[in-house]
């Protein structure tokens, strides 16, 4: 028997009907695209939650702007400066970074402060968002991310606290911030260590803690930030 053209649309017809039922009854399993909230915060798009993608973007682009400067800083401190690092100017000097950039202008939607000890032989910097979806992050000598998070905890002692008030001290006589003197840090049990930004307008307050080689590295769980006017907390993603 021979086919009409009717014929063959007909069951053409037929069988996409027939394709598309089975079709629609295989479960599909979720994708995203690179750029997809899927990718970045799975959890929260099971729930229905909804994904700022724009924030997301925002987070991955600081930590990797922090990485970069901590690359920076650790050449500089190797090549440079015999084991000192370097203001956020310092590095653009050396050419580590383009002329022109600020602290703002570093990364979108955060402002990168620069954080140093008396003798350089540390840095502390703080990515504090200018966006209210953004988290904060820091990154130290330790070369390690963390994200920062807010602690509605008191001062965790009462050298934490002589410390703050030392530094209003000098706020109010000076007018700015002031490292502390070797006198001043021998009486804390706590072994705190001040960090000052280049200006001495804002620091960082960093303790200590003994790593498993023995040797004394800055505690990334908790950091005292003046421009916040708060502990952070800090979690390492790693």
């Amino acid at each position: 028997m021979r086919l009409r053209l009717s014929d063959i649309a007909v069951l053409s017809g037929f069988g996409a009907l027939v394709v598309f039922c089975i079709l629609t009854q295989v479960p599909a399993s979720a994708s995203g695209t690179p750029f997809g909230g899927l990718i970045f915060q799975g959890t929260g798009s099971l729930y229905s939650v909804p994904v700022n993608d724009r924030a997301t973007l925002l987070e991955y682009a600081c930590r990797d702007r922090l990485y970069e400067l901590g690359s920076a800083q650790a050449g500089y401190a190797m090549y440079i400066s015999n084991g000192s690092y370097a203001y956020l100017d310092d590095l653009i000097v050396e050419g580590y970074l383009q002329p022109n950039v600020s602290g703002r202008s570093l990364c979108s939607g955060y402002s990168i402060s620069f954080f140093l000890p008396p003798a350089k032989r540390g840095f502390t910097l703080v990515a504090e968002p200018t966006d209210f979806d953004l988290r904060a992050f820091m990154i130290t000598e330790n070369l390690r991310i963390v994200t920062l998070t807010p602690s509605v905890d008191d001062d965790p002692n009462r050298d934490w606290t002589d410390v703050r008030e030392l530094e209003s001290d000098r706020l109010y006589a000076y007018g700015s911030y002031r490292f502390l003197s070797t006198e001043e840090l021998i009486s804390f049990d706590t072994p705190l260590q001040i960090r000052l930004n280049r200006e001495v307008t804002n620091y960082a307050l960093v303790s200590y803690h003994e790593d498993e080689q023995g040797n004394w590295v800055p505690d990334d769980s908790l950091v005292y930030f003046s421009g916040m006017s708060a502990y952070l907390r800090g979690r390492s993603d790693e």
